[in-house]
């Protein structure tokens, strides 16, 4: 309330004519209504200030939690996605799987080099045998073949 309202509520307590009492009543009605457009916009602003400040606390409740740790987008999209509870948020994410460390490096390769790692030494044009032929003597073949033709004509 501002102070001429609460001088005029005191002026006519202490005057003793009704006609003072009317005066306070019929001035006081704007007084009254600017008083609760007052007290409504500074209860409003208290309490946003005060949701903020229990949505942050909430929101770093939940991006803090030891379960948020390998599950960093899920406890984003808790806390600024849903309006569920810190506790509910942590409680979920608990019961999700965490990253590996290896995810990051896995999805920053292409699907053909996923589905090619699973194999053992390189694959393709490039790679190596694996195991190395014997070298061939074709010297020794043909003499042999040559021996062998000559002894079955004889």
């Amino acid at each position: 309330m501002n102070n001429s309202l609460l001088a005029a509520v005191n002026a006519a307590a202490d005057a003793p004519d009704q006609g003072a009492t009317a005066r306070v009543i019929d001035a006081s009605a704007a007084q009254i209504a600017q008083a609760r457009a007052e007290g409504f916009a500074e209860g409003e602003q208290k309490g946003r200030a005060e949701a903020v400040k229990t949505e942050r606390t909430r929101c770093a409740a939940i991006l803090g939690a030891e379960a948020a740790k390998g599950r960093e987008a899920m406890a984003h999209f808790c806390a600024f996605e849903t309006d569920m509870s810190a506790d509910q948020a942590v409680a979920m994410m608990g019961k999700a799987p965490a990253l590996e460390a290896t995810a990051p490096a896995m999805a920053a390769q292409s699907p053909l080099d996923r589905a090619m790692s699973k194999f053992a030494g390189p694959v393709g044009a490039d790679a190596q045998p694996a195991v190395q032929s014997a070298s061939i003597d074709f010297g020794g073949i043909y003499a042999a073949r040559q021996a062998a033709v000559a002894a079955a004509r004889k």
